[in-house]
């Protein structure tokens, strides 16, 4: 999941601005730095819910 999410974040440069997926993966980094897996996992899905709004 995570290796897949990076080597679709690496096709695209990295936009000046903050992306909803450059958050999602700034989450993912967090996680696994701090080990909070399931409050990367929440927001990540309250990221990704508010992009599907």
């Amino acid at each position: 999941m995570q290796t897949a999410v990076r080597a679709k974040l690496l096709q695209y440069p990295p936009p000046p601005i903050l992306t909803p997926q450059l958050i999602t993966a700034v989450s993912l980094i967090s996680t696994r730095l701090y080990g909070l897996f399931d409050l990367g996992v929440f927001i990540a899905k309250l990221v990704e819910s508010g992009i599907q709004k």
